[in-house]
């Protein structure tokens, strides 16, 4: 994988190479090609690990909320009417919201990277009595943050409402960071999200999704990235 330092280098080290040296143009529209491609890796490598986490906890909310599963398959056949066979067209993926405001409520519940670690650059004062000094590693948990009871109600309950704009326009933009956020925030939050869409889509267009085991018995487990232990169990019933 190529550092984020090689793929964000400055313009005025264009057309050098280590040492300083110059590079014809015809080299350099090599690498330019070679790093653009192994950023599009980069960026497809982190959103199938976003999207296969956060498509499994997905369907295990919507099939643990029956009447919120309801409401998305009203959703997808408003927008893509009784042809189930339909390929969705990029022009199809703006439109059910609904459905994003579920995703985005499971990543909010299941984030795929419960945890994230950054470094102190220089001295951090949060206020008068506490400094964060340099060199200090941070962690911070989207887990625990989204679970804030004063940024988000009831924090437990599945409430895919959250995220309908009007209940955004007030919330602080830190508060819900499961791509991380800032300058260095995930490279392929928005292939997810695009992926995520289609995905479950195709899935509560044609089927409806219920647990094979009670919801109580899904243990959340990882480090690096969130998944169900053992695997989900489902029941698929075709519509």
């Amino acid at each position: 994988m190529i550092p984020k330092e090689i793929l964000s280098t400055n313009s005025n080290d264009a057309g050098k190479i280590d040492g300083g040296e110059s590079v014809g143009k015809e080299k350099m529209k090599l690498l330019d090609l070679m790093i653009r491609e192994q950023q599009r890796d980069n960026q497809d490598l982190l959103a199938h690990e976003t999207v296969a986490s956060g498509t499994t906890f997905a369907i295990f909310l919507l099939a643990s909320n029956p009447e919120e599963q309801a409401k998305v398959q009203f959703e997808l056949d408003s927008v893509f009417g009784e042809d189930r066979s339909r390929d969705i067209q990029p022009s199809d993926l703006p439109k059910p919201k609904y459905l994003e405001c579920c995703f985005k409520e499971t990543l909010r519940l299941y984030p795929p990277a419960p945890v994230m670690f950054r470094s102190i650059e220089k001295d951090l004062q949060l206020d008068e009595k506490v400094t964060i000094p340099s060199g200090i590693q941070v962690v911070i948990s989207p887990w625990v943050t989204h679970r804030i009871p004063e940024i988000f109600p009831e924090p437990e309950k599945f409430d895919p409402t959250r995220f309908m704009p009007e209940n955004c326009i007030e919330r602080h933009p830190y508060a819900f960071i499961p791509f991380s956020a800032g300058p260095r925030n995930c490279m392929g939050q928005k292939i997810a999200i695009v992926k995520a869409k289609i995905i479950l889509a195709h899935i509560f267009r044609n089927f409806t999704v219920e647990l094979d085991s009670p919801a109580e018995t899904m243990v959340p487990i990882g480090d690096m990235i969130l998944y169900p232990k053992g695997g989900l169990k489902i029941k698929l019933k075709q519509r």
